[in-house]
């Protein structure tokens, strides 16, 4: 069972090989069993195939397999195929997708990274590596290299330091990769900082943390300092706020731009009616009321997602005030 943190203090739980939306409330006492919960499933996936959820650009967006998905009203709805997919990398169920300056990426396993745009993946440059994001920070890893990288604000890699040979990704959520090295020693990178920790293999819990599925609070703290967990949250509060800010334009757009065609058409309307005796306008005035028609549904949808958008954020002062 994993757990990925999702918008509006909702979690995408991965249990029985399906995902399934939970509200956070569900989560906060036991974790480990939700055979009682209340939820939607609305997907089935091979959980090898499943990467770390992305937030880019106020929308959601899941890898299954070759097949990236976005979640709009409470489903999957596919928005796009990435070519050549390959899963060989054991790294695969961690790092493929990331977001870098509101636009969508993704690496298909083999030697190619491509960018989201109008449906489609299109080419953007030769890059044979795994990336990894916690928040707007994006590091890349790559086993056959024996190197971690950061990535810079102009999509060019970073060296941070080298690992043992044939390293692997054990465990990537709440702002922390762990790497197993080859020769029992295991590399910690605090994606909040950058900062990276060489110690002897060791055994950590996970607990559910503000951030999602993180290593455990005390191990952290531990490692990294006191002020490991403060920094993580705060960055993560800024960034999901961005993110909800981003809902709030799109939405707030489109509310706008349903009234503004709305009030168009209908002036439009009053126009051809008092045209109507001559018979060119009568069927252009047929059309403007089918359109009209549907204008109308458009802003009933419009107020629908308005109640939504209010209700996100009603819950986000809330959070804050916590």
């Amino acid at each position: 069972m994993n757990l990925y943190m999702s918008i509006d203090n909702q979690y995408i739980k991965i249990y029985n090989r399906e995902s399934i939306l939970l509200q956070k409330h569900f989560l906060e006492t036991d974790f480990s069993d939700h055979n009682t919960c209340t939820a939607e499933s609305y997907y089935s996936y091979n959980e090898q195939y499943i990467n770390t959820l992305i937030l880019c650009a106020g929308t959601l967006y899941i890898q299954i397999h070759e097949n990236v998905y976005y979640l709009q009203n409470g489903a999957l709805t596919l928005a796009a195929q990435i070519p050549s997919y390959c899963i060989s990398s054991s790294t695969s169920k961690f790092g493929r997708m990331f977001s870098f300056k509101g636009n969508l990426y993704v690496q298909n396993g083999i030697d190619s990274l491509f960018m989201l745009k109008d449906n489609k993946f299109e080419y953007v440059k030769f890059m044979n590596i795994d990336f990894f994001q916690f928040c707007d920070k994006v590091f890349a890893f790559s086993s056959r290299q024996s190197q971690i990288w950061r990535v810079n604000d102009n999509l060019e890699l970073e060296y941070i330091c080298g690992v043992e040979p044939n390293a692997q990704v054990q465990f990537c959520s709440g702002g922390v990769i762990v790497i197993s090295g080859g020769w029992g020693n295991t590399y910690i990178l605090d994606m909040s900082s950058g900062s990276v920790l060489r110690i002897p293999m060791l055994n950590y819990e996970r607990q559910l943390a503000d951030t999602g599925v993180q290593m455990g609070s005390y191990m952290l703290c531990n490692l990294f300092g006191n002020q490991v967990l403060a920094r993580m949250k705060e960055q993560y509060n800024a960034f999901l706020t961005e993110q909800t800010n981003e809902i709030y334009k799109r939405e707030i757009w489109k509310c706008i731009s349903f009234k503004v065609l709305f009030t168009h058409c209908k002036e439009l309307l009053e126009i051809w009616y008092d045209y109507k005796v001559q018979k060119p306008f009568k069927k252009i005035e047929s059309q403007i009321k089918v359109q009209l028609h549907q204008l109308k549904s458009q802003i009933v949808e419009a107020t629908r997602v308005w109640n939504i958008m209010s209700n996100m954020y009603m819950n986000s002062l809330q959070t804050h005030e916590q």
